[in-house]
């Protein structure tokens, strides 16, 4: 059986889901999430919005896809190749 792990990063704002991307490493996902999160609190600072009273997070979450294959549903599914 064969296995990925991806990555789900949310932004979220004053418990209010604001967007979320899938990364295929824990570093991509975070610097989304730095970069997202930098961008919302500078936003909101441009609006004048007091931004202490708020909460700006990023959650990351793991998740593993796993995948299964069976000798003959291989070969029914493959091409004989003359070398």
């Amino acid at each position: 059986m064969g296995e990925e792990t991806y990555y789900v990063a949310k932004l979220v704002v004053n418990e209010e889901f604001r967007s979320s991307e899938i990364f295929e490493s824990l570093e991509e996902a975070r610097l989304w999430g730095m970069r997202e999160a930098k961008l919302e609190v500078s936003d909101s600072a441009l609006r004048r919005m007091d931004v202490t009273s708020g909460d700006v997070r990023v959650e990351i979450d793991e998740h593993f896809f796993g995948y299964e294959c069976s000798m003959s549903e291989l070969l029914s599914h493959s091409e004989r190749v003359n070398l």
